[in-house]
């Protein structure tokens, strides 16, 4: 079968954002009809866009319901649910974790703060390193190369939550019985 790809449209960086690598992070619903796009740089929280017909609109900038600070590489490694209506994003602030959000008719809410237990990034600068969010939006997991195991230090483990009934639980740490030291 033969297909011919074109370009649907070009996104822009909103709010002349210009040197934050817009479109580093990123993450679209199974749908194709929700976009999450941030950036690195001086500001980094996740643009929504929404798709009708042919044209992306930005629908909402996601904001941290505590005012927290959006120049600490808040908003890496974004994971939006099957439906696009919830995201979740990492932070590499002082509390590594993730955020989430929800989507209810075209506003957005932050609806947890999964905080890992990490503490701040280690001085090497690794921390959290991935995210992915459930097709139904009700788990969520973050991976990190920060671990302490059995084999030593950076042996690598993810934190899952789990939504029940409206609310996100505390992370559960998995690492492997045999981790070793650079896993």
């Amino acid at each position: 079968v033969e297909s011919v790809w074109s370009q649907q449209t070009k996104i822009d960086p909103p709010d002349g954002i210009h040197g934050g690598y817009f479109g580093r992070f990123l993450s679209i619903s199974g749908d194709g009809n929700t976009l999450a796009i941030s950036a690195i740089g001086s500001v980094i929280m996740p643009y929504i866009y929404v798709r009708s017909g042919s044209t992306w609109n930005l629908q909402s900038r996601l904001v941290l319901s505590d005012g927290g600070n959006v120049n600490n590489n808040i908003g890496t490694f974004i994971a939006l649910s099957s439906d696009g209506n919830t995201c979740g994003f990492i932070s590499h602030s002082v509390d590594q974790g993730m955020f989430l959000f929800e989507r209810i008719g075209s506003s957005w809410a932050q609806t947890a703060k999964i905080l890992t237990g990490l503490g701040p990034v280690s001085s090497n600068g690794i921390g959290l390193v991935s995210s992915h969010m459930s097709r139904d939006g009700t788990t969520c997991i973050v991976g990190s190369i920060t671990g302490h195991g059995a084999g030593g230090s950076m042996t690598g483990n993810a934190h899952v939550s789990v939504k029940r009934n409206g609310v996100w639980t505390s992370p559960i740490k998995l690492m492997a019985v045999d981790g070793q030291h650079d896993d």
